[in-house]
């Protein structure tokens, strides 16, 4: 930065080219950071979070998911005395959201969630020789983190977290946490979690 004065006397600043080469180098960075922050608290504002206690059990079974304000957003609807047992989602206005089955007469466990909108995936248990293993497939979205725990994020294929689901270690019963970024995400996510709490259900009783 250059300096002179002026006709009264007054020194007047200039910047040096050096300067306003260097400031224009660092403006699309410091755009490209204001930009990610907005979009980060948009993000935050736009985030829905649910609280899911596990309920599931072998008898027929009927259970609220709420969000956070405590305000009921989905129901779970167990089949009773069917085998295999069923699970059924409804949205808050009673429209079905999804259904989880477990695939009959299979070498090794398979279930399936159906979503309304006709979209479908599958867990599916793997042959090893340790501990079980299973694998997700036609999610639709990446996984990072350790799903059987209930603490994982959702990864869509720009590698955006749509969601995050963790486990709530100061409560009385089991309940886990699932904050969901991106709406349109919602009904899937839940059923997932859904169906993970579903088949750790189902091994647990076989």
């Amino acid at each position: 930065m250059t300096s002179s004065l002026n006709e009264g006397g007054t020194a007047v600043f200039r910047p040096s080219l050096v300067s306003l080469s260097f400031f224009q180098h660092l403006l699309p960075e410091i755009l490209s950071k204001k930009r990610k922050v907005f979009l980060w608290i948009c993000r935050r504002k736009l985030m829905k979070t649910y609280l899911v206690k596990q309920k599931f059990r072998l008898g027929g079974e009927r259970f609220d998911i709420k969000n956070d304000l405590g305000m009921v957003e989905y129901q779970v609807e167990g089949s009773f005395l069917k085998i295999p047992k069923t699970f059924t989602v409804f949205d808050v206005e009673g429209q079905k959201v999804s259904h989880i089955t477990k695939k009959p007469f299979s070498l090794l466990p398979q279930f399936t969630v159906e979503l309304a909108d006709g979209s479908s995936f599958f867990i599916r248990k793997k042959l090893t020789l340790l501990r079980d293993k299973y694998d997700i497939s036609n999610l639709g979205l990446r996984i990072e983190g350790n799903i059987w725990d209930l603490d994982f994020k959702l990864l869509d294929d720009r590698y955006q977290l749509v969601a995050e689901i963790s486990k709530q270690v100061f409560t009385l019963t089991s309940t886990y946490q699932v904050s969901v970024y991106e709406e349109e995400y919602a009904n899937l996510v839940i059923s997932l979690c859904l169906a993970i709490d579903y088949v750790e259900m189902m091994e647990n009783g076989s």
